[in-house]
């Protein structure tokens, strides 16, 4: 019987086997080129298409999917989640990883609408939440940066970034939390990367409640009421090399409105050419001076503890030089304020 696609196209079986021969075809040829694996690293990604289901069959909502082959790769030991929202240890600038982000069952995994990257959304079995991101091959969504972002972020005492840490998915699993969406079941098999196990490895982001976007342009930070935050995160940003915080809906503020809540980090820690070196100075010219705590983490920052953290994730001497260079240049930004400018003006010198 035919029906329409997600394009408005007739279906029927035979058309559908060739389609996915295409696209097969074309995903081959991708695997075969040698590139960066999409994370600033060199060398070719060890990475085979996720071909279809025998059926598009959708995730099932509220219950437990069967089988150990829907279940994310995990500890022997699974840590009941706690409440999974923006809960930073209060006064200390951190903002821990609950242990069941890393190891806890999965129930549920649905994609995340919204952004250019392939994100889903993970349910754990008991009742926290994640943001999935996916190794894939769009170079400007490295999953790795979120990783790193984080890290970085705690060795700021920044507690901005919510906690990460890598975990593994089988390709199967998110090409059914696909349902019936022909079009985006296509573009998981062109796009995943997946180990010879079938595994995707990625990303899983604590899900924070009640985050939303704030509709700001960069003009608009020296007077707006949370300029001291928006400076700080922009000044996080050029440290972490994200040239994509501005590009549209990635500011976002917490449920109190008063902090900021960093996601969307997978833009740093890669190149940056001439023109988006030209768009994050124009930014940089619009920020305020961050607090003298803030400055004072930035001076303290060594190489070894950037190293530590970036290794751990699997970033190398590009990346680590990368932050420490940026965070020279933001010092050097600061030390040219007048003491005028403000406190972190003054902490700069």
């Amino acid at each position: 019987m035919r029906g329409l696609d997600t394009r408005g196209r007739a279906t029927n079986p035979a058309a559908q086997r060739q389609r996915w021969t295409a696209y097969l075809a074309g995903a081959l040829v991708l695997a075969s080129w040698s590139c960066d694996g999409g994370d600033g690293r060199s060398g070719t990604p060890a990475w085979t298409p996720i071909p279809p289901p025998a059926a598009a069959v959708p995730a099932p909502v509220g219950a437990t999917p069967p089988g150990p082959a829907t279940t994310l790769e995990r500890a022997p030991n699974d840590i009941p989640p706690g409440v999974a929202g923006r809960d930073p240890v209060a006064g200390t600038g951190r903002w821990p990883v609950p242990a069941w982000l890393c190891s806890g069952a999965v129930g549920t995994v649905s994609r995340n609408r919204g952004g250019s990257s392939i994100t889903f959304k993970i349910r754990l079995a008991g009742g926290g939440r994640a943001a999935f991101k996916p190794d894939q091959l769009a170079g400007f969504s490295r999953f790795r940066a979120e990783l790193a972002a984080y890290r970085l972020s705690e060795l700021l005492a920044y507690g901005r970034v919510p906690p990460s840490c890598e975990r593994s998915v089988q390709g199967a699993v998110l090409v059914a939390a696909a349902g019936d969406d022909v079009e985006f079941r296509e573009r998981l098999g062109r796009e995943l990367r997946q180990t010879g196990t079938g595994a995707v490895r990625g990303a899983a982001i604590l899900w924070v409640d009640g985050i939303r976007p704030l509709d700001i342009r960069p003009a608009d930070v020296p007077a707006h009421p949370l300029a001291r935050e928006l400076s700080e995160m922009i000044f996080f940003d050029e440290l972490a090399g994200n040239w994509d915080r501005w590009s549209g809906g990635n500011v976002f503020q917490d449920a109190t409105g008063k902090e900021l809540v960093l996601i969307d980090n997978a833009a740093a820690f890669g190149p940056i050419g001439p023109e988006r070196r030209s768009r994050m100075d124009a930014v940089l010219d619009r920020a305020a001076a961050p607090s003298e705590r803030f400055v004072a983490a930035l001076r303290a920052l060594s190489r070894s503890a950037v190293a530590t953290e970036l290794e751990a994730v699997g970033y190398g001497q590009a990346q680590i030089d990368g932050v420490m260079e940026r965070r020279d240049r933001i010092i050097a930004r600061l030390d040219r304020r007048p003491a005028s400018a403000g406190s972190g003006a003054g902490a700069a010198r």
